[in-house]
């Protein structure tokens, strides 16, 4: 969860607006999100309020379908280069629909990375995998970001 930045009001900015939730532009630029999403709101994506908030394209859903809007209005004091102080609000804004997503990458990352592991195996001693240092090399390639630390594997010069 970052604060961000965009020129054009959204109609959930000026809803949030209109209730007095929200007052920091929204957008994808990112300004220094998770540290001080953190500072800012030791409780967590627990202590955001629920918005009253549907989208166009989910007016026609049943609302247990729909996505749900959470929102926190917290300062955000910004000091020019030139001195100038600019007393700004940023609105942390959490969508379901959102996190669903990554929870579903988060998933996906481990069974592409097993996935890739079974090819290297099914790979080994032919014309790609030919020694022990390809072999590692490659490992070391598919187990780094999301699954670094997921998986553990062990390579050796005989099977196992």
């Amino acid at each position: 969860m970052a604060p961000t930045a965009e020129a054009e009001p959204t109609p959930l900015r000026r809803r949030c607006e209109a209730r007095g939730l929200c007052g920091a532009p929204s957008g994808r630029h990112r300004l220094g999100g998770a540290e001080r999403f953190a500072t800012d709101v030791p409780g967590g994506l627990d202590t955001l309020k629920s918005l009253d908030y549907v989208s166009f394209r989910e007016q026609r859903l049943d609302s247990a379908r729909r996505t749900a809007w959470k929102g926190l209005l917290r300062p955000f004091p910004v000091t020019t280069e030139d001195g100038t102080h600019h007393d700004l609000r940023v609105a942390y804004i959490f969508s379901s629909e959102e996190a669903t997503s990554v929870a579903d990458v988060r998933e996906c990352a481990p069974a592409k990375a097993e996935d890739a592991l079974g090819r290297i195996r099914n790979g080994l001693g032919g014309r790609y995998y030919k020694t022990r240092k390809e072999v590692d090399t490659k490992v070391a390639q598919i187990l780094t970001g999301k699954v670094a630390g997921l998986i553990t594997v062990t390579t050796g010069t005989r099977a196992a």
